[in-house]
């Protein structure tokens, strides 16, 4: 799997993969790598984009223009969470987001 290590915010870590990987068979592998990888952790927050621009407005506290929104919402496409404490453990994959800018979660690893 090719993964680019995009940055890293506090505990959380963003992604960036490549725009042909935007598949579920590839998302759902990656899920569990993640799940694999973070076994032994308390805590894992992982936000997975396919465009490094929207990776770079995660976390960004701005007032968005509905075109930013929208294409922040079309390039951001998983996120895996985990915390022990709260027994949160959960990686959603976001495919789809319709015109009310809604994400359908198509995949959910529990």
């Amino acid at each position: 799997m090719s993964l680019e290590f995009h940055r890293k915010k506090g505990l959380a870590q963003i992604i960036v993969i490549n725009p042909g990987d935007r598949n579920i068979e590839y998302l759902k592998d990656l899920g569990e790598q993640f799940r694999v990888e973070n076994a032994d952790k308390k805590f894992a927050f992982i936000y997975i984009f396919d465009n490094k621009e929207a990776a770079e407005m995660c976390g960004d506290e701005s007032d968005w223009t509905k075109e930013q929104e929208d294409f922040y919402l079309s390039h951001f496409i998983a996120s895996y969470i985990k915390n022990t404490h709260s027994r949160f453990h959960r990686y959603l994959i976001h495919l789809t987001h319709d015109s009310d800018g809604e994400l359908e979660i198509k995949y959910l690893l529990n």
